[in-house]
């Protein structure tokens, strides 16, 4: 059209994934690791490696892990959870290193990134952080409902517009224990 101003080529950037109406997210605590005095690290033990191998094999039986991304804390216990879990699952999602899930980090900056993020989500971190970050998304800031998360385990959250709801939450002696079958 004549006098009308020639649209600006070049590439757009992808639009982010629009928050859903309902999403879910799982709170893993790390697996089991080795104590302090035997290294400052503190890499999983070898029942530790077990411990995330089985949530894996339990997750991946189930169909119950589908995620767009995997949260992790920089410590190596988390790192390595998150690391097993996404090898076993053969997960395609990235799993990236996230401030504000470390052992004493307040729970409001992370409820702030969840509800931003508002797609299917996994979070490996650690206590008391993660039972403090469920309990808030739970109970509310004035009364946080009381949580607690063994090594190893993994509590399923959904939001939904009502608000946020318990699906499910998994340990690792329920996945150790004999069927009555067995």
């Amino acid at each position: 059209m004549p006098g009308a101003k020639a649209a600006k080529r070049g590439k757009k950037k992808p639009a982010a994934p629009a928050r859903r109406d309902s999403f879910q997210l799982f709170l893993i605590r790390h697996a089991q690791a080795v104590e302090v005095t035997v290294s400052p690290t503190r890499p999983l033990s070898l029942k530790g490696r077990r411990q995330a191998a089985l949530l894996a094999r339990f997750l991946k039986r189930n169909g119950a892990l589908e995620i767009e991304e995997m949260w992790h804390s920089p410590l190596v216990r988390s790192v390595e959870t998150a690391g097993i879990l996404g090898r076993d699952l053969g997960l395609k999602a990235p799993c990236l290193e996230v401030a504000g899930i470390e052992p004493f980090d307040a729970p409001e900056p992370m409820v702030k990134r969840i509800a931003a993020f508002g797609r299917n989500l996994a979070v490996v971190g650690h206590e008391p952080q993660l039972s403090a970050l469920a309990g808030r998304l739970l109970g509310g800031a004035k009364a946080p409902t009381p949580i607690e998360m063994k090594k190893g385990a993994c509590l399923a959250l959904e939001w939904t517009p009502e608000g946020w709801r318990i699906c499910w939450l998994i340990t690792p002696k329920l996945l150790t224990r004999k069927s009555p079958r067995d």
